[in-house]
């Protein structure tokens, strides 16, 4: 149910970005978006793993190596970018949707291998990835800025 990138995301850049743009929610909207490590499993939905973090778009929790997620931010399904980051510099990731932040959390452990995920557990589910080969909806340049 859940695919990760075969290349983690390079440990000595201080931001790395990706989007995912949500073609069909399918027929339930169970879709989540986030990073997992190499030892999270690929059978569940991203984030209910130990070594997973996961926005999730059927009911806008985030789930954080546990099958009990928390209020994070809206729903979101066919039509919608979701985002995410990690920022190297303060141990943080932050997610995004259509270009707005969303919110932040910490990262499960510093030093480990992260790679972008999805899961998509239902029937008709798309998405379609970006990692920086078209522009983003989000503007990545001013959020570094801030930092």
């Amino acid at each position: 149910a859940a695919i990760r990138t075969d290349l983690p995301i390079p440990v000595d850049l201080p931001f790395y970005y990706w989007e995912a743009l949500v073609v069909s929610r399918g027929i339930h909207g169970l879709v989540s978006i986030g990073v997992s490590t190499a030892n999270a499993g690929l059978d569940r939905h991203v984030g209910w793993d130990d070594g997973s973090i996961g926005y999730h778009g059927d009911d806008g929790m985030l789930f954080r190596a546990s099958g009990t997620g928390r209020p994070f931010g809206p729903t979101f399904g066919t039509g919608d970018v979701i985002g995410c980051g990690l920022d190297g510099i303060r141990g943080r990731g932050v997610f995004t949707r259509n270009g707005a932040v969303v919110g932040e959390c910490a990262v499960l452990e510093q030093g480990d291998r992260w790679f972008p995920s999805v899961a998509l557990r239902t029937p008709e589910a798309k998405v379609r990835v970006n990692f920086g080969t078209r522009p983003f909806s989000f503007r990545v340049d001013d959020y570094i800025r801030e930092l």
